[in-house]
């Protein structure tokens, strides 16, 4: 168990995250995994995922492979235990008085109340969403990148928290999703077959440009380089199989498919002609990396997951393009999830923040599941923090 903390640690290190953030994070990931499992009801699929940047296969996967297995159990919980979860309430400001959490401002659609309360945890996400503050600190994010993200991630918290003296860090860190709808940006579930059974992205000229598993970011600017700013993912038959991301995920691919932009065929000449890539390399390319994979001989752009190949119809094309996934900038913490002035002191007791809201931790890459592991143990670390806080006061 030591060694593989050791490798998850090393892994979230190499972008350049604060040591005891990540530590903490490494630490604690099984142990909170085991906790959503056995508390909160969260099922994990048996196998594990190789994501882009790790070392090894680590990550867990909820049934389904997306995040409405946690989003409903956590629901279930809430109400089993009587938590009430509001909507449509609009956090304006956070209060603060004497140097403690005093509250919260909040606009519904009919009123404007102030809710008195000794503790506030921050858990609102990023800014994603926001063009505007994207382009301010990353201007590679242009027109040719969308966004997977809510309508909602505009770094309200971060706005919030920077009023009354939080300090950013990482703000400039933004992380880019390789395999996103080419029409609305949505990130595609059915692109995970890279990860586990193997595929290939090519261009429109029909040759390799990237490694498959090489980090989100790298791969992201890659596409955007490429020919119409989009990339073309190859897989077969076995790989999707393997990974069941097709059958996992039936209203996603049904609109791929009814689009055009995900092609089943019985040959790769077929996926070829329409998108029209250039053929004749296209087949050149899959010829030589199954040879290479076969022989695990380490095929072009050094793939760190050999010993499957592209050759057992049908054959599947994907067409995807990069948008903007993960903001990794966010408000200064420390292990105790405190929000942290440029003095590395608290900005106020009772005060805590958690998840994409935070920055430091990933450094210039979240790896991925990392950031499902970064808001569970934050964001459990928030409110045991809380409970002590308020049982201490």
């Amino acid at each position: 168990m030591k060694i593989a903390l050791n490798y998850f640690a090393e892994d979230v290190l190499k972008a350049g995250g604060k040591p005891e953030l990540v530590h903490f994070l490494a630490e604690n990931a099984l142990d909170t995994a085991n906790w959503m499992r056995d508390f909160v009801g969260i099922e994990w699929l048996d196998s594990l995922m190789f994501f882009g940047g790790h070392t090894v296969k680590r990550s867990l996967i909820p049934v389904g492979h997306s995040g409405s297995e946690l989003i409903t159990k956590y629901q279930a919980k809430a109400e089993e235990m009587g938590i009430d979860v509001l909507t449509e309430h609009d956090v304006k400001e956070i209060l603060t008085q004497d140097g403690h959490v005093s509250g919260v401002k909040v606009e519904t659609p009919t009123s404007h109340l102030t809710v008195n309360a000794d503790v506030v945890i921050v858990t609102t996400g990023g800014f994603g969403a926001y063009p505007e503050m994207l382009y301010e600190y990353d201007n590679e994010i242009d027109e040719h990148i969308h966004s997977t993200n809510s309508p909602g991630a505009k770094g309200d918290g971060i706005n919030m928290l920077e009023a009354l003296g939080a300090d950013l860090v990482g703000m400039e860190e933004i992380q880019l999703y390789p395999v996103c709808d080419v029409e609305t940006g949505k990130l595609l579930y059915v692109g995970d077959t890279r990860l586990v059974g193997g595929a290939l992205f090519v261009n429109k000229e029909g040759k390799r440009f990237i490694e498959e598993l090489d980090t989100r970011r790298a791969i992201s600017l890659a596409i955007k380089d490429q020919t119409d700013h989009v990339g073309y993912l190859v897989w077969d038959e076995k790989s999707s199989e393997t990974t069941g991301t097709i059958h996992s995920h039936p209203g996603e691919a049904e609109s791929l498919f009814n689009r055009g932009l995900l092609v089943k065929a019985d040959t790769l000449e077929e996926l070829a002609d329409h998108f029209e890539l250039d053929k004749e390399q296209f087949l050149e390319t899959v010829r030589s990396f199954n040879e290479q994979s076969k022989n695990e001989e380490g095929p072009e752009f050094n793939l760190r997951m050999l010993g499957w190949t592209i050759e057992e119809g049908s054959f599947y094309i994907l067409k995807a393009s990069p948008a903007v996934h993960h903001t990794m900038g966010g408000v200064r913490i420390n292990t105790n999830v405190q929000v942290l002035n440029a003095d590395g002191q608290p900005v106020a007791d009772g005060l805590y923040a958690a998840g994409e809201v935070t920055g430091g931790i990933h450094g210039s890459n979240c790896l991925g599941s990392a950031a499902l592991s970064d808001i569970s143990v934050f964001g459990r670390q928030a409110g045991q923090q809380a409970v002590e806080y308020i049982q201490n006061k």
